[in-house]
């Protein structure tokens, strides 16, 4: 008798297995996902890795995607950081600290840190010139990323689903998708004005009011 072949969604489940066991053991624990499959909890917080060893997992991953599930460079990419923001084991050392001779940050009076070069900060954590802007309404911060994508949350706040597209009730994720990403907003509750190519968008949060809108384009890196 012939073996069953699998549908890409039981594909799909078992590379997300075997990617968080490559994990472990690049990051040298004696654990498996079996270990962790029924947890509940954050259960990648209690394990660390070093910043080379997130990079060697991500470069083995990119290939095992590409020939498993016979994605792009780009499809790829794009599943491992999303991947790496769910299951990833945290850094031994923060980002900000491997790097922080290319941040230089001042603490005002109400010890809120500030950063003095936006736009090497955005290129360090991106890896990219940014292609896209969100501005706050109520008070100007303004953030930048290369992607983003659209989260969708059940009703004990705990992840469903990510998309392409928003809609009401999702919440904005702005690039890297992994640790670091660049912000999060909570919810869309109403949707106040877009362009039907979605390069525009004003939207309200259930505690803020936001404009996202694209700079560049992706292949060209030509200002819109």
């Amino acid at each position: 008798m012939s073996k069953k072949r699998q549908t890409h969604e039981e594909k799909r489940n078992q590379s997300i297995i075997d990617l968080i066991n490559q994990m472990f053991i690049i990051a040298g624990h004696e654990v498996t996902y079996d270990d962790v499959k029924d947890r509940k909890d954050d259960w990648f917080n209690d394990w660390t890795m070093t910043m080379a060893q997130r990079e060697e997992w991500q470069e083995w991953s990119n290939k095992y995607l590409m020939k498993k599930l016979k994605m792009s460079v780009r499809q790829a990419d794009k599943e491992m950081l999303w991947i790496s923001l769910m299951w990833g084991l945290k850094l031994d050392t923060p980002i900000f600290k491997l790097q922080q001779d290319k941040i230089p940050v001042t603490l005002d009076d109400n010890g809120n840190l500030h950063m003095d070069q936006l736009e090497d900060l955005a290129s360090l954590l991106t890896q990219g010139k940014p292609n896209w802007k969100l501005v706050r309404s109520r008070d100007g911060l303004t953030k930048h990323s290369v992607d983003v994508l659209w989260i969708e949350f059940n009703e004990d706040r705990t992840f469903k689903a990510k998309h392409e597209d928003f809609a009401i009730g999702r919440s904005l994720l702005m690039s890297p998708f992994n640790d670091f990403f660049t912000w999060q907003t909570t919810p869309i509750t109403k949707i106040i004005a877009a362009t039907a190519d979605s390069f525009y968008l004003k939207f309200e949060t259930e505690n803020s009011e936001y404009v996202l809108s694209k700079i560049y384009e992706e292949a060209t890196g030509t200002p819109i």
